[in-house]
């Protein structure tokens, strides 16, 4: 379809509707699924009316240390002194943490009050994108005293009220960045000589030290072999052990009045598993349970039971503890077991607790009820007014009748009321915007459908007046609603959940006579081959989208894609015969687990053997006469020097593999050269090849392989090579069953005078389906997103790696492609009938990927659930571009590439002398 029709401009109006509409969707997801759930909240609540238990508090945190690592049954010999606190003077237990397990959003949570912020994606989960409360902020005066690691993590408050006293270990050369034991006596010994030269103030109020140790987290990250681990994380926890002693007793000498309380704690655990990596971020049990041990002022004393709390709690107990305000975006709550306090000041510390959750419900509640976007809010049945009113007419009664169980009882209940009230006010959030988004998706969904090619003027409807009015009107009452909601302040809000659900179905509305044709057209059908096609396309549309999740669901599509063209590939015995047993070997690549993407030298000897199999093969079925096909004499003209790259292509990878082993860094940089070289040669090669379809397609398909292998050291070579030929004979049988094989393979790719017979529409969206399901089929079986050390071993050269990651992913696509441009030219299928299924696919994809978008769990978790939407979102478009990539690729000439190239540096001189 040449653009500069009519038919031309309404595809370009389609694809530019289209990138209009999932970009939409794609910012509804975002806003749902990873907006901040942080209020702002101006008050400030603190325990009053009681002198606080401690005037301090000692923090000690050690970084990934697992509650099953900590109580073993060598506790006692290992950690004496702990373990004798443990016993005799302190409530100890567990602390459960909600994944990410990792450090920042740890920190967050035990000195903030909640867990991570979905939000801090946008910032590659680096920091949080916005302010917040913490303890260390609040404290009357905090001294860290700690790796600057664990400082950088609120490098975006300034605390007037905080002395760091730590040591970074990347600058520190005094302390060796590998042995952790080094790390935690520098920190213990800096936090006791600085208590010792008497800079902490002996009578202040409000104050916390707090201790950061690493060396737990830093063992887990150098030691992979579970034997040299568990010797050091032994020798760790005796030393760890012993400086905690020693400063417990500095500060006890220092201070000597009974009013510091002590928390020992970690912020996360790691796997200890014999049979798996140590690591952390997930959810299993060893990360998400940590030990808890707290003692001296205020803490009972309970050497039986075991507490269990969430590390959330953490932030209001110190608070509690030394009196100072609750963090205002905290959402945990005191743990009343753990303190040794009177009922009347417990009373007290849970109004506090109580008064700061309601302000956090109250501007969640006004939050969502003053948003003109949101219609109507149902009020919760957790939290309604008699409630709020009765609560507190039960903390009068605590002041005048001093029922302070009672009170406490009620004050207990309200306060899981609160939390249940704000976790109804998040959800009712989330389905009301999802409703709106689900309606937007199903107008967009019908409105494609109008796109179909059921008639001949579907893409070249006549604008009436009266259609241009209606246009006109729909865009004034927008106008005018979009300029009230922004006075408002709610105008994103206004486009993502009033707008774009009017506006999608609105476009229903203006198309209403293409659906009419539609479904003139689906009643004209047969009632059976209308019920097939939709079971063929419902079911293989549904493999494909639990494809996002597990690729062995292509397994079935590969098989029906098999069985669908075996009637077309079975004129030729030979092609059917090596159809199925490449289809066979696709399977069992997708049944096996995803190979490690390390170099690999078998499967690098295994893809050359192959190939060398495949060329003597040709060569042979050649000279018997057997194969006559131009196709194949132009890879056998070319295939000494292509054998020759590809020998070099992989003695590079042999070689680079060796080198970044040896740190032999001059053979790298000579892999690189080699490496640019074989991009270099792929291109000419393929510019300098004829023009007509089999030349072409040919050196399309051949010369990329060497850079393909250069990206890939493992398996996606072998499933490449396997993946080229099944797509190639599907593209021969179709022309064969459509006896225009040799009129196709011999003319160029921009020869639009041929003529070819006219297949129906049905026949085209078979095809197109098998051409979407080749395209899963790329994406899950021939890419995994390894280290590309072949052409950057430099760490911080993200742009090289960004690139090679695209070079990689278009690579296979435009092979693809190329083959199917073939089918286009040979079936005169439209482009705009292929990106109109395509956008029907990805539609359908994208409305059942969205509420597979998680918040929580692990980052790579989360992450990976966005970026599955993502890829739903740009798949038409990406098919497209690469599509017109590989139709400029495979017209154009080096000649004509040579000319475009001398004009353009003439151009850029004789600017530059005119300058």
């Amino acid at each position: 379809m040449e653009f500069g029709s009519q038919n031309g401009r309404k595809c370009i109006f389609l694809v530019i509707l289209s990138l209009t509409v999932h970009l939409l969707l794609l910012l509804c997801t975002l806003d749902i699924y990873f907006s901040t759930p942080l209020v702002h909240t101006s008050n400030h609540f603190k325990v009053k009316g009681v002198k606080p238990p401690a005037n301090r508090i000692v923090f000690i945190l050690a970084d990934g240390l697992s509650a099953a690592a900590f109580y073993t049954k060598n506790f006692s010999t290992v950690t004496p002194f702990l373990h004798s606190i443990k016993e005799n003077e302190s409530s100890w237990g567990l602390s459960h943490v909600q994944p990410p397990t990792e450090s920042r959003p740890q920190h967050t949570a035990l000195l903030a009050g909640f867990n991570e912020d979905p939000s801090s994606i946008f910032s590659r989960w680096k920091y949080n994108l916005y302010d917040f409360d913490t303890v260390l902020r609040l404290a009357n005066m905090t001294f860290y005293f700690g790796s600057a690691a664990c400082f950088r993590y609120f490098h975006k408050q300034y605390y007037s009220n905080m002395i760091y006293v730590g040591f970074d270990r990347k600058i520190d050369h005094s302390v060796h960045p590998r042995i952790p034991i080094y790390v935690e006596r520098a920190v213990f010994n800096k936090a006791r000589n600085f208590i010792r030269k008497g800079l902490v103030p002996r009578s202040a109020k409000g104050q916390i030290i707090f201790v950061y140790v690493e060396g737990t987290d830093l063992l887990a990250h150098s030691f992979s072999h579970h034997s040299r681990f568990f010797r050091y994380f032994r020798k760790n926890l005796m030393v760890l052990d012993e400086e905690v002693q020693e400063l417990v007793k500095t500060i006890k000498s220092y201070f000597n009045d009974d009013k510091t309380a002590f928390i020992f704690t970690s912020d996360h655990g790691i796997t200890v598993d014999e049979y798996s990596k140590r690591s952390h971020g997930g959810g299993s049990k060893g990360e998400i349970e940590v030990p808890f041990l707290a003692w001296g002022a205020g803490i009972s004393v309970d050497k039986t039971e075991p507490k269990n709390l969430k590390s959330i709690d953490i932030p209001p107990l110190i608070s509690a503890l030394i009196g100072i305000a609750f963090p205002r975006n905290s959402l945990g709550s005191i743990p009343l077991n753990v303190l040794n306090i009177s009922s009347r000041v417990a009373g007290h510390m849970l109004i506090a607790n109580a008064l700061q959750l309601t302000d956090v419900f109250y501007a969640k509640q006004d939050k969502l009820i003053n948003n003109p976007a949101v219609l109507f809010v149902a009020e919760n049945k957790f939290l309604m007014q008699n409630k709020i009113d009765e609560w507190k007419r039960a903390m009068i009664d605590l002041f005048y009748t001093t029922r302070f169980t009672k009170s406490i009882d009620v004050a207990l209940e309200y306060i899981d009321n609160v939390m249940n009230a704000i976790r109804y006010y998040d959800s009712y959030s989330y389905w009301y915007r999802t409703v709106f988004v689900m309606v937007a998706a199903v107008g967009w969904l019908i409105n494609l459908l109008t796109w179909l090619p059921m008639s001949d003027n579907v893409y070249s409807d006549q604008t009436s007046k009266k259609k241009r009015n209606t246009v006109t009107a729909y865009v004034m009452v927008n106008m005018f609603l979009f300029l009230l909601y922004h006075v408002f302040g709610s105008k994103y809000d206004y486009i993502l959940y009033i707008f774009f659900p009017s506006f999608t179905w609105f476009l229903v509305y203006i198309r209403r006579a293409s659906l009419k044709r539609l479904c003139k057209g689906i009643f004209k059908c047969k009632v059976k081959d209308t019920i097939a096609m939709a079971v063929f396309f419902g079911f293989g549309t549904e493999m494909l989208i639990l494809t996002f999740f597990n690729r062995k669901y292509l397994i079935p599509v590969v098989i029906g894609i098999i069985c669908s063209s075996y009637n077309r590939a079975r004129k030729k015995t030979a092609l059917a015969h090596v159809w199925i047993i490449l289809g066979l070997f696709i399977c069992v690549i997708l049944y096996l687990p995803p190979a490690d993407p390390d170099y690999n030298l078998y499967y690098q000897l295994l893809y050359f053997s192959l190939f060398c199999i495949a060329i003597i093969y040709l060569d042979k079925r050649t000279k018997n006469g057997a194969v006559t096909s131009s196709w194949f004499d132009f890879l056998m003209k070319y295939r000494k020097n292509f054998l020759l790259v590809l020998v070099l292509t992989l003695l590079n990878n042999f070689t680079t593999d060796i080198a970044f082993q040896w740190k032999w860094y001059d053979v790298i940089t000579a892999g690189q050269f080699i490496s640019w070289f074989s991009l270099l040669y792929a291109i000419i090669f393929i510019l300098r090849s004829p023009k007509t379809i089999c030349y072409r397609l040919s050196s399309l398909v051949y010369a990329p392989m060497p850079i393909y292998v250069l990206l890939n050291g493992s398996m996606p070579p072998i499933a490449m090579l396997l993946f080229i030929g099944f797509v190639i004979i599907w593209t021969i049988s179709e022309l064969v069953v459509s006896e225009q094989s040799e009129v196709m393979w011999n003319i160029p790719y921009d020869d639009n005078n041929v003529t070819v017979n006219m297949v129906s529409h049905r026949e085209n969206a078979r095809k197109i389906f098998i051409f979407m399901s080749l395209c899963a089929l790329v994406f899950f079986e021939t890419l995994d997103m390894n280290t590309y050390r072949t052409l950057s071993y430099s760490e911080g050269d993200n742009s090289i790696n960004n690139f090679l990651i695209a070079v990689k992913i278009v690579l296979p696509f435009i092979i693809l492609t190329s083959s199917f441009l073939v089918l286009v030219k040979a079936s005169k299928i439209e482009i705009g009938f292929v990106f109109t299924l395509l956008l029907l696919f990805s539609t359908v994809m994208m409305m059942q990927v969205f509420f597979t978008v998680k918040t929580q769990g692990s980052w790579k978790e989360i992450t990976i659930s966005l970026v599955r939407f993502i890829i739903a979102t740009i798949i038409p478009f990406g098919v497209l571009v690469t599509y017109y990539v590989s139709y400029i690729l495979a017209k154009t000439e080096m000649h004509n590439t040579v000319r475009f190239i001398r004009q353009h540096v003439n151009l850029f001189f004789d600017f530059y002398e005119i300058l």
